[in-house]
């Protein structure tokens, strides 16, 4: 019979967001939860100051309501193309690095 182990799991506030994802150190990996966790704040405090609902965010940037509302709960990590869809139905005006 074989026995499977059990997955530790991780009492961090990690969730799904950094699992498979190598790190050289945990500098390295505490900078790019800060930076995650300040990507899905700045999404959603943008979102409401533009009176802009999850749905309607969704809507125009062609995602699902479920991928918003997992993001800005800090579950799901967008993907670059994601993200940049967001900024922009969020700002037009915005530059990433002026």
């Amino acid at each position: 019979m074989m026995r499977h182990k059990k997955q530790k799991k991780n009492n961090d506030d990690e969730g799904l967001w950094l699992t498979n994802v190598e790190f050289n150190g945990r500098a390295d990996k505490a900078f790019v939860k800060t930076q995650l966790t300040a990507i899905s704040s700045k999404i959603a405090t943008y979102r409401k100051m533009k009176n802009m609902s999850q749905e309607t965010l969704a809507e125009l940037a062609c995602v699902s309501v479920a991928t918003i509302k997992f993001i800005e709960q800090k579950q799901r990590v967008p993907s670059l193309v994601v993200l940049l869809k967001i900024i922009y139905v969020i700002d037009k005006e915005t530059t990433l690095w002026p």
